[in-house]
């Protein structure tokens, strides 16, 4: 019976999935991405299980209570932040650029539109938010090109001195703001907790809904996965970036202006790192900042295992963004239910699970069981006759009575055609995995001998 040329086996399918397709890249990407979540989701019921509760209904009971009325607006507030935050990282890392300084680059630019929002006389609400927003966008950038200055002019690690910008930045403001606390005028007067703004347009809520606070943050996330996608994918700038993170040697040859390229990847990263702040300190915290103990906000280098996972792709991100957003608006309160025996650490643990799994997802890009046992089939199939058909020669020749008593030098010379046969059938097996895997036709065993001898 002819076979219906439309039909899609899916089983086929899915194991072409799992063996990896070396003509699209972006397939290889998504199974590791995948891959890492399931290992750590399965990691995160075996710790549930532990403690006593059944993980499935565990992780249905997240699901559900993140899109509730009372959570749905947060959780979505959430995964926006988590976009932001990973887009931001995703800049530099494109270019192999470490912007550890986003926790402080987006409290600085959130430092500063509290101080907006506490202390300006504007009582429109878009006008607000537009200030805000220019604040915020200006001033994470200025904080960020600093780094970015310091590593194309004097090579200066940008890990070191963003974490150094990030702790002047943090005592910096405490100053500030602990100087204004004895009138009262940013702190409450006696302690170390900013003055949540009673200004009604110090809002991301819509005519104050708290409702709608998650509208403006996802169309900020949205248009930032955009941007970045057509930055990345769509303009000449996008390709500099590429041959930079390849190669800074081949970028400079290349024509490539490596420290103008440089400062401006970090002048980029850091303006988003200052909407996430803006975004963070006006619906998540409320308007308040706290320096009760002194450390910055490490939200922004949470969001480094969305980016990784995602493998700096704005649409990878986005996605994998929205289950960081789910489990962190709803794990807490899912794990205090009556009905599951879990406390606030294991929840939070769980969370860490796998968001390590995902941070090491890379690792999955090389886990191809099935295309090694698939190399190792087809060069089994392919050469087994030809190998046993070889090794039957020599020894039909070693025994054979005129060739073994005939001249020492012809009996030598099969003895070595016989160890270099052994000797070589193992590199052969790893030679034809690598052919393989670069989507190479298979050759036979007696080529890889004749290779080997013109290559002696």
């Amino acid at each position: 019976m002819k076979q219906n040329k439309f039909y899609i086996n899916p089983g086929k399918k899915f194991l072409d999935f799992l063996h990896g397709d070396f003509k699209n890249n972006k397939i290889r990407f998504i199974k590791a991405s995948i891959l890492a979540l399931i290992l750590g989701l399965i990691i995160g019921f075996v710790a549930i299980g532990a403690a006593g509760s059944n993980p499935f209904s565990f992780f249905v009971w997240v699901f559900r209570i993140a899109f509730l009325k009372e959570f749905a607006s947060i959780t979505i507030v959430y995964i926006c932040i988590y976009i932001i935050g990973a887009l931001s990282l995703a800049v530099g890392f494109k270019a192999n650029l470490f912007n550890i300084g986003v926790p402080g680059q987006m409290m600085g630019s959130g430092c500063l539109v509290l101080i907006i929002g506490i202390l300006a006389p504007i009582n429109n609400q878009f006008l607000m938010i537009l200030v805000c927003l220019i604040v915020a966008i200006v001033s994470g950038a200025l904080i960020s090109a600093i780094a970015g200055a310091l590593k194309a002019y004097y090579n200066i690690h940008e890990v070191v001195s963003t974490i150094m910008i990030d702790w002047i930045i943090f005592y910096f403001f405490k100053w500030l703001f602990v100087q204004s606390g004895a009138s009262g005028t940013i702190f409450d007067a006696g302690n170390f907790v900013s003055k949540a703004s009673t200004n009604s347009a110090f809002t991301l809520a819509i005519n104050g809904n708290q409702q709608l606070i998650w509208i403006l943050p996802l169309i900020f996330a949205l248009v930032i996965v955009a941007l970045l996608w057509v930055i990345f994918f769509k303009t000449r700038f996008g390709y500099k970036i590429k041959l930079i993170g390849e190669s800074q040697s081949v970028a400079k040859y290349s024509g490539v202006n490596y420290k103008s390229t440089v400062i401006w990847l970090m002048t980029l990263s850091g303006a988003i790192a200052g909407v996430l702040g803006m975004i963070y300190y006006m619906a998540i915290d409320a308007g308040q900042i706290n320096f009760t103990i002194d450390q910055y906000p490490i939200f922004g280098l949470n969001c480094m295992s969305a980016t990784l996972i995602g493998f700096n792709n704005p649409i990878g991100i986005a996605i994998f963004s929205i289950l960081w957003g789910i489990l962190n608006s709803s794990c807490l309160p899912t794990s205090q239910l009556p009905f599951f025996h879990i406390s606030k650490d294991m929840a939070a643990l769980i969370f860490g699970i796998i968001i390590y799994f995902a941070a090491i997802s890379i690792v999955f890009l090389q886990f191809e069981p099935f295309v090694i046992f698939k190399s190792m089939q087809l060069a089994y199939k392919n050469n087994k006759a030809k190998f046993k058909k070889l090794r039957k020669e020599v020894y039909k020749n070693m025994f054979d009575s005129k060739r073994f008593f005939g001249n020492k030098k012809e009996r030598a010379e099969i003895r070595h055609n016989l160890r270099y046969a052994k000797n070589y059938y193992h590199s052969f097996l790893k030679e034809n995995y690598k052919v393989y895997k670069k989507n190479k036709p298979v050759y036979t065993f007696s080529t890889f001998i004749k290779n080997k001898s013109e290559a002696k």
